[in-house]
């Protein structure tokens, strides 16, 4: 789940470096690649929301040593993840009103979840974008890295394209 969680931060580090430096370059032939890179930001903010919350609900049952099973929820139905942003209450987030408060319960659709955004990083994004990156050359704070203290090697949250080249940072 960390790394899942890692790599969609460094999508919307990627691709938010990418559309500053397109929205400030004097050219402005690139609407098409603008607006898609938004598309891609918003869906992997959502992604990247809803592995926080599952990662801190977590934090929260392990500090009040709860245990998970006992605040497992029903998976409802199959779920369409690059529809996330859809969903007006996210079927991630359950909760139940507990003593006067509510209380996080844990959908075990976080481990689809993760599998999906793993799966998206095998397969890539198309090369147009890694282009798009050399040829404006945004910004180094957009290039994201792990904290060295994290159990996670930067090639493994790297992002690739569609033939397995890993991205460089430059």
């Amino acid at each position: 789940m960390v790394k899942a969680w890692g790599y969609a931060t460094y999508v919307v580090t990627f691709f938010c470096g990418l559309i500053d430096a397109m929205e400030n370059a004097e050219e402005k032939i690139y609407e098409a690649e603008l607006k898609e890179a938004w598309k891609i930001v918003d869906l992997y903010r959502s992604y990247q929301s809803e592995l926080s919350y599952t990662m801190d609900a977590f934090l929260d049952l392990e500090l009040g040593h709860a245990l998970p099973e006992r605040t497992w929820a029903p998976i409802p139905g199959p779920v369409d993840y690059d529809r996330i942003l859809e969903v007006e209450e996210s079927i991630f987030r359950p909760t139940q009103h507990n003593k006067g408060r509510d209380v996080p319960l844990i959908t075990p659709l976080f481990i689809f979840l993760t599998l999906h955004i793993l799966g998206l990083q095998e397969e890539g994004f198309p090369p147009k974008w890694l282009s798009l990156w050399d040829r404006f050359k945004p910004d180094k704070k957009f290039c994201y890295s792990f904290p060295n203290d994290k159990p996670l090697k930067q090639k493994e949250i790297a992002i690739k394209d569609k033939g397995g080249a890993v991205w460089v940072r430059r």
